[in-house]
């Protein structure tokens, strides 16, 4: 390849990729750059302390790099670009491949962010990745798949280097786009000629003398097995009364103060549940149904969970009821029965007041339409769905325990609408139903911020001034692109101001409403982003959730879907660590949703690192996701635990490590202070804890300390082993 470049720079035609290994013997496709890469790359920033570049001989095959030093970190990484333009249209289904070399000409490594990207019609990315290199070159080769049409001069090159202080030197760079001709295999990571179609013939397993099929024949736990875990299970739940706060930020029961409680548990989507032909808890008559809901209840037990968390009820009660906020008689008389068994075996729950429509009747499109997680945000009207739909679940009384989920003690916590934070973050409000209800809202919190004065935003803006449009006021200011809430500078601390101020005002009035339905127990909201926003949000809640995953396939299980098969261990344990941040010290913290779903060939690795961790740093629940215990066999699915034989192994060490014990709490603790003054300035209301500050976590007790009044009934923070002052945000 370099000799090839070589001839490229000198005027030639030949293409930068004609020798590169992975592309020998593939149809010729087509250069994106107009330009050789060091003629082409351009620096591109915000504000503040230049950075410059230059082109240097460098003793490599490329024989030219671009040298860029970035005085200091300023931030999101797009703050400093190396940048180029695309002259060639890449349209939706192109294979387009981005090869380059990157090292470090000074101390501390060097980061990059490549991808190409374009924003209209509205912002997407294409070869995304980020490459860390230290002193010696390192060759990165960055795959990508149009999932739209890219225009020319509305597309370009960017490495995105302003989240660091750098120097940094890139070369050798090629981005070709193959169209259709070419297509590549994620998991074998090689290249073929012909269409991702062709490619796609689906590959057939047989068992020989490699390969040996699973016997899956019977998937239940025998009663009093060596793994029959029901000893960890102390039923039934609730007798100890309600959950408490302990003096150091745990939980224990009402009645037993001095014994600390964790909670093993899983996801369960209940019209799953009652459905899928794994556990199809649903039969031909209601005496069968309610035997299948007793046998579930022993199994859960003797898998050792003593936790469920109840997710998309409103989705399975709402499905065939008679009308809006009522339920479907027959499937609310299942859920009551099976509530009962669990009851009985010493299983307690979490509940998602709302998942998906609450109790308004919808399908599954219609509700995905509604876009109720980002709705609820801008439209009040919508807020009366939700406050009719939560007081029918938490006021309705069970037969079968005589009790409505405002009493039960079995219910230890409520989720107030599961994943309400991603909602804004991926949609952004867009749509003629939606935009136009947000861009309100955001142009009357710039004029009450800047108090009507025009003049005095577009100077606070500085070079962002021509983002509040062509007209004078505020009304003619234009809604952010999602891509800004990320950036440095007054507008972005503006947009991360305005984020925090909707969702703090979402999460007020939901404690509001449903202590006023009657329940007092605690809530979780904002379950997903660790956003210092969502740090100050949730220092007025009693409890903090999160969820995270280490990969998860591009497209479920359909054909074509693919699914990152790298190790979590190589991130440094990354999807626990970033969970953990969420973690405020006087309070419980519970992960209510994680997993590193088949077929990822590194998922082994969560069973023994993920519990462990999570014991060390005092989780009171873990909960993996979804459906860990299943009644028959039926083939692997992502994201279907029980299904998995490595997940269900993996679970098995889980309860000894988490839930028996084996894994201590560190006895030390240190503590990441923040306070109004870091969180709502500079831009920190949109980043999170730095990643190197929070590999911490794997060494002793870690979390957030928020210098500020916190809701009565939480325990003071206790004095740590040491207070680290927080280094800039990720």
């Amino acid at each position: 390849m370099r000799k090839g470049f070589a001839v490229f720079v000198l005027g030639f035609s030949l293409l930068a990729y004609g020798v590169e290994p992975e592309l020998e013997g593939l149809p010729r496709g087509t250069e994106l750059l107009g330009a050789p890469y060091d003629e082409a790359l351009k620096i591109n920033e915000s504000p503040g302390p230049r950075a410059s570049s230059e082109i240097i001989p460098v003793d490599a095959p490329f024989a030219k790099a671009v040298r860029v030093t970035v005085p200091e970190k300023r931030g999101a990484p797009s703050t400093v670009q190396l940048r180029a333009a695309i002259a060639q249209k890449v349209e939706k289904g192109d294979l387009v491949v981005l090869i380059f070399h990157l090292r470090s000409s000074g101390p501390g490594g060097c980061e990059a962010l490549s991808l190409v990207e374009c924003n209209e019609p509205k912002w997407a990315g294409l070869v995304v990745a980020t490459a860390r290199a230290e002193g010696e070159w390192k060759r990165f080769l960055v795959v990508g798949t149009a999932k739209q049409d890219f225009p020319p001069g509305k597309t370009a090159l960017s490495f995105q280097l302003g989240n660091k202080q750098q120097t940094l030197e890139i070369g050798g760079v090629t981005l070709v786009n193959f169209g259709t001709a070419v297509s590549y295999n994620a998991t074998t990571k090689k290249f073929s000629a012909g269409s991702a179609a062709d490619a796609g013939a689906p590959l057939v397993f047989r068992a020989d003398g490699r390969w040996k099929a699973l016997d899956t024949g019977n998937l239940q736990v025998a009663p009093g097995s060596a793994l029959d875990l029901s000893r960890l299970v102390d039923g039934p739940s609730g007798k100890y009364g309600r959950v408490t706060l302990t003096p150091d930020g745990g939980l224990s029961f009402a009645d037993r103060p001095t014994a600390a409680v964790r909670f093993f548990a899983f996801n369960e989507l209940v019209n799953h549940l009652f459905d899928q032909p794994d556990t199809a808890l649903a039969a031909a008559t209601e005496e069968q149904t309610r035997e299948n809901c007793r046998a579930y209840a022993v199994l859960v037990r003797r898998h050792g969970y003593n936790m469920i968390r109840l997710h998309y009820v409103d989705f399975y009660l709402s499905t065939g009821a008679p009308a809006d906020f009522e339920c479907n008689p027959e499937k609310l008389d299942r859920f009551d029965y099976l509530i009962y068994c669990l009851k009985q075996e010493g299983v307690y729950f979490g509940l998602d007041a709302m998942s998906f429509t609450g109790l308004k009747r919808a399908t599954w499109s219609e509700g995905v339409a509604l876009r109720y997680k980002e709705r609820l945000l801008v439209e009040p009207q919508a807020r009366e769905v939700w406050e009719k739909s939560v007081r029918v679940l938490m006021t309705h009384r069970n037969p079968y325990t005589k009790l409505s989920f405002n009493e039960d003690p079995s219910l230890v916590y409520v989720t107030l609408f599961n994943e309400q934070d991603l909602g804004a973050y991926l949609g952004n409000f867009e749509g003629p139903a939606l935009r136009p209800l947000a861009e309100r809202k955001w142009r009357d919190f710039l004029n009450r911020r800047y108090r009507g004065d025009f003049a005095a935003l577009v100077r606070g803006w500085g070079s962002d001034g021509a983002k509040a449009g062509g007209g004078a006021t505020f009304d003619s200011i234009p809604f952010y692109e999602k891509k800004d809430a990320a950036s440095s500078g007054q507008r972005g601390n503006d947009i991360g101001l305005f984020l925090h101020e909707i969702e703090a005002d979402m999460h007020a009035w939901y404690l509001e409403t449903i202590r006023a339905i009657g329940y007092s127990g605690m809530t979780a909201l904002y379950d997903v982003l660790t956003f210092f926003r969502h740090q100050a949000i949730h220092n007025e809640s009693r409890l903090v959730v999160n969820h995270g995953y280490h990969a998860l396939p591009s497209d479920g299980e359909k054909p074509g879907s693919r699914l990152a098969q790298d190790s979590a261990v190589a991130t440094a344990a990354n999807y626990w660590r970033s969970r953990a941040m969420a973690r405020l010290l006087n309070r419980p913290f519970m992960v209510t949703e994680y997993g590193s779903p088949y077929w990822g060939r590194y998922r082994h690795e969560e069973g023994l690192f993920y519990p462990a961790y999570a014991a060390l740093q005092k989780t009171s629940a873990i909960t993996v996701h979804e459906q860990a215990v299943s009644m028959r066999s039926k083939p692997l699915l992502e994201c279907y635990a029980g299904r998995d034989p490595i997940t269900r192994a993996g679970q098995v060490v889980a309860a000894f490590l988490y839930q028996r014990g084996d894994v201590s709490p560190s006895p030390h603790t240190v503590a990441l202070a923040v306070n109004d003054a870091f969180i709502f300035t500079n831009g920190m209301l949109n980043r999170t804890v730095n990643s190197e500050q929070s590999k911490v976590v794997l060494l002793c007790g870690f979390g957030v300390q928020y210098d500020k009044k916190f809701p009565a009934g939480l325990p003071p923070y206790r004095m740590p082993d040491l207070i680290l002052l927080p280094a800039d945000g990720g």
